[in-house]
């Protein structure tokens, strides 16, 4: 209801790029304009400044692919071992530091294992089911 009491349309599936961008703007000039009427300088600087905050850790596909096939090409060795030796190959690359590289294999493996438990679950209650269907 509120936006259409400032003439500003919801958001639809078929919209043009170019409707998607008035109607934006039109909220932005909105947020712009509450703004300056109702806050001080100092208060609107720290309202946009929490909403411009981005997301400081993004997962970085790259590192977690050369950890996971390091994993599979040595899974018996320990992960303070393999991140020794991926930092001596990979430098920087792989992560900050030996320690920190052990603790990025640690925590792949732990999210491996609970992945691999939750999958052998799901399989055992789907044949348990296609056998018995009164067993749930």
């Amino acid at each position: 209801m509120l936006p259409r009491r400032f003439g500003i349309r919801r958001p639809c599936l078929l919209e043009t790029d170019q409707e998607k961008h008035r109607r934006r703007l039109a909220v932005e000039t909105l947020i712009d304009s509450i703004a300056r009427e109702c806050l001080t300088d100092d208060e609107r600087y720290e309202l946009f400044k929490k909403y411009a905050r981005r997301p400081t850790r993004i997962p970085n596909w790259e590192i977690r692919r050369l950890l996971v096939a390091a994993m599979d090409a040595e899974p018996n060795t320990s992960a303070s071992a393999l991140g020794k030796r991926l930092y001596q190959k990979h430098g920087r690359k792989a992560g900050q530091s030996p320690d920190a590289i052990a603790q990025h294999i640690r925590r792949v493996k732990k999210e491996r294992e609970k992945q691999h438990r939750f999958l052998s679950r799901m399989r055992s209650k789907s044949l348990l089911n296609s056998i018995d269907p009164t067993n749930s």
